[in-house]
């Protein structure tokens, strides 16, 4: 049995990090670590795992409108 995804918390949460009021520009990296400090620890992700996320999903709407 597959492991549920995180993507859909992960990107509740980008939102918020990236709508924030004062929000320069981050990297991907900056944006993996900004959201990670605030999901639980279960739902943290790796950077390896956005990244294969952003792979498998670049044509995905979300991913393009939140990503690119």
């Amino acid at each position: 049995m597959a492991r549920p995804s995180k993507i859909d918390r992960f990107i509740e949460v980008a939102k918020d990090v990236l709508f924030r009021d004062g929000l320069m520009l981050l990297t991907y990296e900056e944006l993996v670590y900004e959201v990670n400090k605030r999901l639980k620890e279960k739902d943290k992700i790796s950077y390896r795992t956005f990244a294969r996320w952003k792979i498998n999903n670049e044509n995905h709407k979300i991913i393009k409108h939140y990503v690119k």
